[in-house]
């Protein structure tokens, strides 16, 4: 028997049972009209936020300000050490060739040692703007130029007036000699004398104010603008992929989950984790409402063969098989399918209006945007779920209703009329 067969011989008796016809389609389409609803309410949710995420994005020029945060270095300081700030200006510079980046920092106290004469004293480093330096850099009087030995650590200038300081305890210092310095009042070291400038203050390179715990580093800023200005809302998407895979390298302390942190980052990502409850509940009600269809529309299979239970047992008379007879009571069922799915799904879009608002108010407060309104009308989804439901009504009707033709016996029934 052709599909073509089946599926006439299926719909044959509509005209004799209109009004169930039409009850079947207008209960299953009102189901479908709520599920519809439901999932656009759920993708228009995720709309919204993605609109307000874009307007703030375009408003503010696509620019975005990221930090790295300190944390509990080896040295027991907290801060940023110089390896990950250099690990991230690499990755910001060539992200962004014009990156802003800002520091925020303070400078630990320090003692240096002289004959077991102990005096606290002011550690900044070249090229640093600051309370101690003013916003020049200090002449070199003699020794090193900074400039020539910015990779090391072990260097340390002198200011003329701490020079006299250590010649008046020790007449045989000179340039060259080590110090013995004590940071935070726990951390010790022996730096080198590279040569004397003028100033007031002892001066390293920012290198080694840095890894030597001189100067805390408690957080850095990268003022930057994302790349594909056409499309922000992906290009913020893959600077965040990026930077996590940077954060997850980086040195965390007890209960601190990132180092890496923007607003927006963390804007979207609450948003998007708040939805999960909304999926959650309305997935629930969708495989209810699912189960609900299944119950309508298998009732109204199983009335079909019932009604036709003399024209089914002929033709298992002739040999047609439970499985092909249960495709012929399942076209009517099908064809009820189909049509609500049309009529459920167009009569959402009805709802678009209400569906943006309601969604605008659920989520409005976190918005950068109160106004924000968006529509998603799941369309694709609904499309996804019409041939799930399909293939799960063929399924279930077929274990389901070959059991009940087998409990019937159709010759058995068609030798008893």
């Amino acid at each position: 028997m052709k599909f073509i067969d089946a599926f006439e011989l299926g719909i044959r008796d509509i005209k004799k049972h209109k009004m169930r016809f039409c009850f079947n389609i207008l209960s299953t389409a009102i189901i479908l009209l709520v599920i519809s609803v439901l999932m656009s309410f759920v993708l228009t949710l995720n709309a919204i936020i993605q609109e307000d995420m874009k307007r703030h994005l375009i408003e503010n020029e696509n620019s975005i300000t990221v930090f790295l945060n300190g944390a509990n270095n080896d040295k027991g300081n907290y801060g940023v050490t110089w390896e990950e700030s250099q690990l991230m200006e690499n990755f910001m510079t060539d992200y962004d060739g014009n990156v802003g980046i800002r520091e925020r920092s303070w400078h630990n106290d320090v003692e240096v040692i002289v004959a077991q004469v102990v005096r606290k004293v002011n550690v900044c480093y070249f090229s640093e703007n600051s309370e101690y330096t003013g916003d020049g850099t200090p002449r070199l009087i003699d020794g090193k130029d900074w400039e020539e030995a910015s990779e090391e650590t072990k260097y340390i200038w002198l200011g003329i007036e701490t020079y006299d300081f250590i010649s008046n305890i020790n007449p045989d210092f000179k340039i060259g000699d080590t110090l013995n310095f004590v940071v935070v009042g726990n951390i010790n070291m022996t730096l080198e004398t590279a040569g004397l400038i003028d100033s007031d203050a002892f001066y390293v390179t920012k290198k080694s104010a840095i890894q030597n715990g001189f100067v805390s580093v408690s957080h850095i800023e990268y003022d930057l603008t994302l790349r594909d200005v056409g499309n922000p809302l992906k290009s913020l998407g893959q600077l965040q992929e990026s930077l996590n895979a940077i954060d997850k390298g980086l040195t965390k302390n007890e209960g601190q989950t990132e180092r890496i942190s923007c607003s927006e980052f963390s804007q979207y990502s609450v948003l998007n984790s708040s939805l999960l409850v909304y999926r959650m509940v309305i997935a629930s009600v969708v495989i209810f409402l699912t189960v609900l269809i299944l119950g309508v529309l298998k009732n109204n299979a199983v009335i079909n063969i019932f009604d036709n239970i003399k024209t089914f047992s002929l033709l298992r008379c002739i040999g047609l098989e439970n499985k092909k007879i249960v495709g012929i009571s399942m076209a009517e069922t099908l064809l009820c399918l189909c049509v609500s799915v049309v009529l459920g799904s167009a009569l959402s879009l009805a709802f678009k209006g209400l569906i943006s608002k309601v969604a605008n108010q659920v989520i409005g407060t976190q918005l950068y945007n109160l106004h924000t309104l968006a529509y998603d009308s799941a369309w694709w989804v609904m499309l996804c779920y019409f041939v799930g439901l399909l293939l799960l009504i063929m399924l279930y009707f077929s274990l389901t209703l070959i059991k009940y033709l087998k409990r019937k016996n159709l010759l058995g029934t068609l030798k008893r009329s």
